[in-house]
């Protein structure tokens, strides 16, 4: 009678198991079709000299698989200084996770979160003792990822998804991506 009673309950753990990887599988993949597109917002940026010009922040994000984004953040900030970074993240803990180790033993990690709220998207690098990890391999001077947030409403659908997919950055972050 233990017997069964063991195996109806490795059976029903398993049942739950699968259900709840469903479940998780299920979510990511409908949040990432919520916010697949382009998110831009355009603003006056100033230099040093106090000359202003007109710039743009970008944030591309595009379904790499039912659990992962492919992404590219071009932010803007101070004196023309800027962030480029470019990705493929993991959905885990309901956000998208991109890691990448730089350096020699010991390497260096950083670790890339990307949230997505109710009314925005939040990219942060910040560690649990607030420290930046990776603004120094991806930033200028007065550059930050530890602190970037775009409004939901700027997204826009890419037109321009072939591009995309045969550009050296995306061929790039996929190649990483499989190395890993």
């Amino acid at each position: 009678m233990s017997i069964l009673k063991n195996l109806w309950t490795c059976v029903l753990l398993l049942v739950i198991s699968q259900e709840t990887f469903s479940q998780e599988h299920k979510s990511s993949s409908e949040l990432i079709k919520s916010i697949e597109g382009v998110y831009k917002a355009r603003f006056t940026g100033q230099f040093v000299s106090g000359e202003k010009y007109e710039t743009e922040d970008i944030l591309e994000i595009v379904s790499y698989s039912p659990s992962s984004i492919y992404f590219r953040a071009e932010l803007k900030f101070g004196n023309g200084h800027f962030c480029s970074v470019y990705g493929i993240a993991n959905y885990k803990n309901n956000s998208f996770i991109y890691e990448r180790e730089f350096g020699e033993e010991p390497k260096h990690k950083c670790v890339l979160n990307i949230n997505v709220g109710s009314s925005s998207i939040k990219i942060s690098d910040l560690n649990e003792k607030n420290e930046s990890t990776c603004t120094q391999y991806y930033c200028g001077a007065r550059g930050y990822l530890g602190k970037y947030e775009i409004s939901l409403e700027k997204k826009r659908k890419i037109r321009y998804m072939p591009i995309i997919l045969k550009s050296k950055e995306y061929a790039a972050a996929e190649n990483e991506y499989k190395s890993k």
